[in-house]
Parts: structure tokens; C-alpha cells; sequence
């Protein structure tokens, strides 16, 4: 059986969770079929606290997200239009996730300027969370931007990996293997991921290095 150990750091105005499991003395990456604790909380770049135990029952969409990032630039619009499809429905939260430390200014008056012009200027509608230090990520294993993460209503991860297999934006919808819409339609209608992980790819997630 796994513990989580479940801890708060607050940095000025900046507060995350983060997690980790004991699996025997072995402390190890949450995968698929693990649960995110719903003690993990995130704010947002608005400062509103996201807590996971906020989430469920519903559907949450994880993906590791870059202002900077040409992937992750590359696929803004394809995550737009799929958040506003699902714009009606209710039971399916969108969550991006902010974990490159060169994106932030910590030192500034406004820690999150960068970020915040750039969810302007794109028109980005769903929240933004920041992932200080890394920890959210760590506890993941995510590795690039994107990288995406869908869990079922209880919080139980049923799909890791990439958006879809058009990394380069080169064929049409109907064409695309959409693994991302996929996974959350599977699991909304409790029916069965078929395709459960596929590799990531993008661009590495910046980490604050250790001192």
C-alpha cells in the first residue's frame, strides 16, 4: 500500500503542494492508475488556490505548459478549441501547468508579468497554475512542454503522454490519432482508455537547479 506524504511550501505569495510516495523505503514518480492526493493545492497566476480535492468528480486535463516553448506554442490553439468544445460541459477541468522557473520573476512586483501577457495576448481561458520549484512536476515525472495528464473523476491517472500524434500541425483533425480527446471522453463515460501512455515530446521543462 503507498503513504503520501503530503507537505505545503509558501514563498511570499506563492503557495504549492507537493507529494511523494513511500512505496517500501522506495520513494517513486506517480504513474498510471495512481491517485493524485486531493491534498496537493496550486495557485494560480490570479492567486486562487486550486486544490485537487476540489476536482473530483470531475475530469481534470493536466498539460505542462511554456510561454516560451515552441511545442507548446505550436499546440495553444488546439487546446483552446478542444476547452471550448468541452466549454458546456462541466464535468471536464482544464488546468495548465507553469513549471519553468525561467519563466517566472520571482523578484518582480508582479512575480507572473511574463505569464500573464502571454495568456492576454493568446487569449488563454483556462486557469494557469504555478509549479514553483518543480515539485508538482517531480512528483509526476512530467519531462517536457507539453506533456499531458488525464485523470478520472477520482483523481486516478488514465492517460499520459502527447496531445496527439501531429507534432508538427501538419494534418487535418480527422486525421490526427487524438489521444488527449480520446482519453478524456473514455474516461467521462466511464469506458476504457485504449491508448493509455504514448511518448511526450516538446521541450524540457525548465527546473530550478538545486543549490
Amino acid at each position: 500500500m503507498f503513504k503520501f506524504a503530503i507537505a505545503t511550501f509558501v514563498t511570499g505569495a506563492l503557495t504549492v503542494g507537493a507529494a511523494s510516495i513511500d512505496d517500501g523505503g522506495e520513494t517513486r514518480h506517480l504513474d498510471l492508475g495512481d491517485t493524485v492526493p486531493g491534498d496537493i493545492v496550486l495557485t494560480d497566476i490570479d492567486g486562487v488556490e486550486h486544490s485537487f480535492a476540489d476536482y473530483r468528480d470531475k475530469v481534470v486535463v493536466l498539460d505542462f505548459w511554456s510561454i516560451n516553448c515552441p511545442w507548446s506554442i505550436k499546440y495553444e490553439e488546439r487546446f483552446k478549441k478542444l476547452h471550448k468544445d468541452l466549454a458546456d460541459n462541466e464535468d471536464v477541468v482544464f488546468l495548465a501547468i507553469n513549471a519553468n522557473h525561467t519563466e517566472l520573476d520571482l523578484d518582480a512586483e508582479d512575480p507572473y508579468g511574463r505569464i500573464r501577457a502571454y495568456a492576454k495576448k493568446a487569449d488563454v481561458r483556462f486557469p494557469i497554475l504555478i509549479d514553483l520549484d518543480n515539485r508538482f512536476a517531480d512528483l509526476l515525472d512530467a519531462k517536457t512542454t507539453p506533456h499531458v495528464y488525464v485523470l478520472d473523476q477520482k483523481g486516478v491517472i488514465s492517460y499520459i503522454g502527447a496531445p496527439d500524434d501531429d507534432r508538427n500541425g501538419e494534418k487535418e483533425e480527422s486525421a490526427r490519432k487524438r489521444y488527449m480527446r480520446d482519453a478524456i471522453h473514455a474516461v467521462h463515460h466511464g469506458e476504457k482508455v485504449e491508448v493509455q501512455r504514448t511518448k511526450a515530446f516538446g521541450c524540457s521543462i525548465k527546473r530550478k537547479k538545486s543549490a
